[in-house]
């Protein structure tokens, strides 16, 4: 590892926390990985801090954390080397958005290969993740963007759309009854 990476990983408190956590979700459900994955999920999530040139704090790091370790657990149950008919790895990644991710910031290696090897999986999956918060901005919107192709993921939240203004408007509508009904 390179030294410069890992003064990083040392020298920052939230990695702890994070491999905390990678510790105890992992040990429940797939300890023959723990050991690798305990030290790749912090130093992907670093390097791809490093790769976008994000500054991240501890707390959005852990979050980060957070969301990779539930994802991983979702995705592949921890195993780093599943293969679905289509998707790949720790965090079952289609190779097509691996290859077009990758190749959006600027690096050019085998990224179906890539996938099933854990920090390179971890890497990618946050410049992913990177990438999908800068255009949808909120957690729910991005897992959705994250399960679904654009067109689908585009039609979903079109309804949440639709169902949010509904619910404002039925906050409305019940607050405005309330306070009627509180008159003298």
């Amino acid at each position: 590892m390179n030294l410069i990476l890992f003064v990083l990983l040392t020298t920052t408190s939230w990695v702890n926390e994070c491999e905390q956590l990678v510790t105890r979700e992992v040990i429940r459900h797939n300890p023959k990985h723990l050991e690798e994955l305990v030290r790749t999920i912090p130093q992907s999530i670093h390097l791809a801090n490093l790769i976008s040139e994000q500054e991240r704090s501890p707390k959005e790091n852990l979050d980060r954390c957070a969301l990779a370790v539930a994802i991983a657990k979702r995705e592949s149950y921890f195993n780093p080397r599943i293969r679905n008919r289509t998707a790949l790895g720790l965090y079952q990644v289609l190779p097509s958005t691996a290859k077009w991710i990758l190749k959006d910031n600027w690096l050019v290696v085998d990224a179906k290969s890539r996938l099933l090897e854990p920090l390179a999986a971890g890497v990618i999956f946050n410049l992913l993740l990177d990438d999908f918060f800068m255009k949808y901005k909120s957690v729910f919107r991005v897992l959705v963007r994250y399960n679904t192709s654009p067109r689908i993921s585009k039609e979903i939240l079109g309804h949440y759309k639709k169902i949010q203004k509904e619910i404002q408007w039925l906050d409305k509508s019940t607050k405005s009854k309330e306070e009627y009904a509180s008159v003298p």
